[in-house]
């Protein structure tokens, strides 16, 4: 469960209240910046969940906030920016104390790139690219995200992504 004043900060970062975030970051430890709910989301996931930049700008500018933090099932802050397409918030953890989880997996192995083919968030899969996420990872049942997107009745490649390979219809 979450502390009470990290319960609070979530709820304002939800909001997109940064006001409010500024606020709680004044007052808070480093146990409630990094506070978790019920879905094992810190108020930074939902900073990313909710698109709110302003928000995690603050966030990820305060040395106790953790962007390593995983919610359920292994969620980065990226894997979460890119399944709520969120395009303003994306480049800042890519191009900031974040960018290093590019590439990283979630417990089912996929990484934020299969997370966004699988929504065919256009947007975000050129921003990925473009900060250089790798094509090729597979997830857990050996698909990789232009696998992915073709599974879910999208054109890869009109999503930026490469054409799936024939050997790639896996089930």
């Amino acid at each position: 469960m979450p502390t009470p004043l990290g319960a609070q900060l979530s709820l304002a970062a939800q909001q997109g209240d940064a006001a409010a975030v500024e606020a709680l970051l004044g007052e808070c430890t480093a146990e409630d910046a990094n506070s978790a709910d019920e879905k094992q989301c810190t108020p930074l996931h939902w900073a990313c969940n909710c698109d709110e930049a302003s928000v995690a700008r603050l966030l990820l500018a305060d040395p106790r906030v953790n962007v390593e933090a995983r919610s359920r099932h292994g969620a980065t802050a990226c894997h979460h920016a890119c399944s709520s397409n969120s395009l303003r918030v994306l480049p800042l953890l890519l191009d900031g104390s974040a960018s290093h989880l590019l590439n990283a997996p979630n417990d089912w192995g996929e990484v934020p790139l299969h997370v966004a083919a699988t929504a065919g968030h256009a947007g975000v899969i050129a921003e990925l690219l473009r900060h250089g996420a790798g094509t090729e990872a597979e997830d857990r049942w050996g698909r990789t995200p232009s696998h992915v997107a073709a599974q879910q009745g999208l054109e890869p490649t009109a999503l930026g992504l490469p054409r799936a390979q024939p050997e790639e219809a896996k089930p």
